[in-house]
């Protein structure tokens, strides 16, 4: 939308995005923070949460991930790459928008190890699914 900020987009104020990418940016470890789910893929509706992905260098621990917690405002949904599973992570890459990149470098060799080890086990998922929900294997 042109002359409107990300902020005003969402719902949320330009000051709740610069003290939640702020609080990521000086944190060394956290190494991109992804906008991914509904408000990625243009389809949100109005009282949807703002999903974001952190992707670190480095396991986090729980005391680092409660204080990226505690700046988030209302309307954010703030999710852990490492804590997400397989699909979920090759999601946030297929349609999410980066919104902080400390090294893309480091970021592409995450995105290849992931999209790589879907890869390799998307059959087997697809195989699963069809079983739960009582079709022939794919």
């Amino acid at each position: 939308m042109p002359g409107t900020t990300i902020g005003q987009h969402f719902g949320i104020s330009d000051e709740a995005w610069s003290e939640m990418l702020g609080a990521c940016a000086r944190h060394p470890a956290v190494l991109a923070v992804y906008l991914f789910g509904s408000s990625a893929r243009g389809t949100r509706r109005p009282f949807s949460d703002v999903d974001l992905c952190i992707i670190s260098s480095r396991h986090l621990s729980r005391a680092e991930k409660e204080d990226l917690f505690s700046h988030a405002a209302p309307g954010f949904d703030i999710s852990f790459f490492e804590n997400l599973p397989l699909n979920i992570r090759y999601r946030i890459f297929r349609e999410g928008k980066v919104l902080f990149c400390r090294d893309e470098l480091q970021l592409q060799r995450v995105q290849g190890a992931t999209v790589s080890r879907y890869l390799d086990f998307s059959h087997l998922l697809r195989r699963c699914c069809a079983r739960v929900l009582g079709e022939r294997d794919v």
